[in-house]
């Protein structure tokens, strides 16, 4: 066989390696030594969905692997740092745990805020709960609201029940129970059970 077709039956490999595990990558009945080593080969040589699958392979200890924080973070720094939003969430996850690497809440907040900039949906939420909660910068509610809304826009269920809150409370913007309820009801429409619980208990409450 040739140098070149031999380059190319490689790359169907990888290229098919990848396929399995971003459907496998949480399954722990992955043994196949051959996907592994087509990966690993793949992240390498700096392809960033390989490196997140290791990354969270080692990170879940799962396909095989045992758990690894160090090697985790190695592999899901190298995709984040090609702008691989999911392995950016997960960097950050790793920074805020301390898992794999010192614990640093400012490093997670960069790494979150690189993700949601990107359009991250969860990274988005996140964001906000790092504004409202004051992890990893100055606690600002403006710049929470105005993360949870654009998480919400892309479909946030959790983001969707967070602004419902903050019309309920009237502590950020004006008190306005109808634009809380329509919150609610857009958050318990894709079954996010503490939206459909406060809609009842509002219910409920009603004389």
């Amino acid at each position: 066989m040739s140098i070149i077709k031999k380059r190319i039956v490689l790359a169907y490999a990888i290229c098919f390696a990848i396929i399995s595990l971003s459907h496998s990558v949480f399954s722990d009945d992955f043994k196949n030594a051959n996907l592994f080593s087509a990966v690993s080969k793949a992240a390498e040589k700096c392809d960033s969905t390989a490196q997140f699958i290791l990354g969270s392979s080692y990170y879940e200890g799962n396909n095989g692997l045992k758990k690894d924080y160090k090697k985790a973070f190695y592999w899901l720094m190298k995709a984040a740092q090609q702008n691989y939003a999911t392995a950016q969430v997960s960097v950050s996850n790793c920074y805020l745990f301390g898992n794999g690497v010192e614990k640093n809440e400012k490093e997670s907040f960069f790494w979150l805020e690189k993700a949601a900039l990107l359009g991250d949906i969860n990274a988005q939420h996140n964001l906000g709960g790092c504004y409202s909660l004051g992890i990893g910068v100055e606690k600002n509610e403006d710049n929470a609201l105005k993360w949870y809304y654009k998480a919400a826009e892309h479909g946030s269920s959790a983001s969707q029940f967070k602004i419902g809150q903050y019309y309920e409370d009237g502590k950020i913007v004006d008190r306005n129970i109808s634009e809380a309820i329509k919150w609610y009801q857009k958050a318990a429409a894709d079954g996010y059970s503490a939206a459909i619980d406060k809609l009842k208990d509002m219910i409920e409450e009603k004389p």
